[in-house]
């Protein structure tokens, strides 16, 4: 299904394939341990992601001139790649190039296109990169000068072209020359510091993967993990929370994700919580909740006498969290209370057309998770998962298990005061929006809600990017996350 977001149908398949838009963008390179071979990755502008990238072909060229017309020229489809790296963000091939030559740089220019059938896209942005010096012969030479004695050791031989340089001594010294390069193209490739972009593959769950807690996993190949850490480390960065969430979310699925206030959807339970047992050193009159509390629903149990103390006997401030006894009391006393304040909107969790009424009526007990029922058919009407609400849409608990049609056990125990009510089951039919969210505690003032789009169809894994995404979220902050 097309997800309408301003002027851009995300999934709708219209504006992808080959066009005078639709370029590859944000071509990058990293080298390989394997000399020549190198690796090249490339993603897509947000507004063109569809399924349709799996049917597509790409064309990478490489030269040595940026008007990719010299001899040297090289041109690699799938068919011709030694990886080709089908990923979900990116797209990416591993392609042999040239080898390096002694004491010199060579600069090389890239660029790629889409490629449907006999229809072609515009070519990418160009990218200039470097293949380096290698240093056989120059560690050799560097080595046999070092030696002490000319007249022993014929260094004259180096001033024979390198094809005549045929002494034992000199075979000798070049290979030693040659581990001298190939570790000196080690340190080169191992020199990750800040620089994702110089990390072998091999290296970056060490080097980076460690960092965020973040393990490659099996089902996952490079081109994507790298990709993700390099977002991973830009947001870490950033000072927006919103930007740094957005930029973990879009690694897998190549588009921002939606961030909602969970405040304004009006989708949402206030909860009904219970606080610790209060236990004061002297008599006092000032109580504390851990949360403001809605207006008339604090209920406050004398745990030294069993018995709830009357409403008349103190006065509340929701607002502050708080009620003052009338008398100072050093009993241990513990309150109830429904989160939220007179400012929070009204939750709205169903209408006429979203609840079905449960046949007879149904007991809660306070502090217990176990339900019971008069006249009810809990295993025919409810399921677990399901959600109760009493008539006037305050949430009472989500089944856990069904035992009879006259018992079942919540998810959490029930901490308001014991009541026996008609009950509803709340069916929430309305696929454009999430369904209501039973908020902890302090959720509903610092919530969101993230929803993660994926118009590619890509296979995500819910529980790597939620990890992920909770990993740049301050602490205080609760995240939802919904999958379209």
């Amino acid at each position: 299904m097309a997800i309408y977001l301003g002027n851009v149908f995300y999934g709708s398949g219209i504006f992808y394939g080959p066009s005078d838009v639709d370029t590859p963008v944000n071509l990058s390179f990293y080298r390989t341990t394997q000399d020549a071979v190198y690796v090249f990755h490339w993603g897509f502008s947000s507004v063109f992601i569809t399924p349709s990238l799996f049917t597509f072909d790409y064309e990478l060229q490489l030269d040595v001139v940026p008007t990719f017309d010299s001899p040297q020229l090289i041109s690699f489809l799938s068919a011709s790649v030694i990886t080709y790296q089908n990923g979900n963000v990116r797209k990416g091939y591993a392609v042999p190039v040239a080898a390096r030559i002694d004491n010199l740089e060579q600069v090389w220019y890239a660029r790629v296109r889409i490629v449907d059938g006999m229809a072609l896209a515009p070519w990418s942005a160009i990218l200039t990169w470097t293949i380096p010096a290698k240093m056989q012969q120059q560690f050799a030479e560097d080595l046999m000068i070092s030696l002490p004695d000319a007249h022993v050791y014929g260094k004259e031989d180096l001033l024979k072209p390198v094809a005549q340089r045929n002494t034992n001594l000199y075979l000798v010294d070049n290979m030693y020359g040659n581990q001298l390069d190939a570790a000196d193209y080690e340190n080169f490739l191992t020199q990750s510091g800040n620089s994702i972009d110089l990390c072998r593959d091999e290296a970056l769950q060490a080097n980076f993967g460690v960092l965020f807690k973040f393990d490659k996993p099996t089902s996952m190949i490079f081109v994507d993990y790298r990709w993700i850490l390099k977002q991973m480390i830009t947001a870490s960065l950033v000072g927006s929370t919103n930007d740094a969430v957005s930029r973990v979310v879009a690694a897998f699925t190549g588009v921002y994700p939606s961030l909602l206030i969970a405040r304004e959807e009006q989708d949402f339970f206030l909860n009904t919580i219970q606080d610790p047992p209060v236990v004061p050193v002297l008599p006092q009159f000032i109580f504390h909740t851990s949360l403001p509390f809605i207006a008339g629903t604090l209920v406050v149990e004398n745990l030294t006498t069993g018995l709830l103390v009357s409403p008349g006997s103190y006065t509340t401030n929701p607002i502050q969290g708080t009620w003052t006894m009338n008398v100072a009391t050093a009993n241990t006393l513990q309150a109830t209370f429904d989160v939220g304040t007179g400012n929070d909107p009204f939750p709205v969790v169903f209408d006429s057309l979203d609840y079905t009424a449960l046949s007879g009526i149904v007991t809660f007990t306070h502090s217990s998770a176990t339900v019971t029922g008069t006249g009810t058919f809990f295993t025919t009407e409810l399921i677990a998962g399901d959600e109760i609400t009493d008539a006037f849409g305050i949430y009472l608990g989500t089944v856990d298990n069904i035992l009879t049609n006259t018992t079942l056990s919540l998810v959490q125990p029930w901490f308001g005061v014991t009541e026996t009510v008609g009950a509803f089951k709340l069916n929430y039919t309305d696929t454009q929006l999430p369904p209501p969210i039973d908020w902890e505690k302090a959720t509903l003032a610092s919530g969101i809600i993230i929803d993660v789009l994926n118009p590619g169809g890509f296979l995500l894994d819910p529980n790597v990017i939620e990890a992920l995404g909770n990993g740049v979220l301050p602490a205080y902050v609760k995240a939802y996350y919904v999958f379209h």
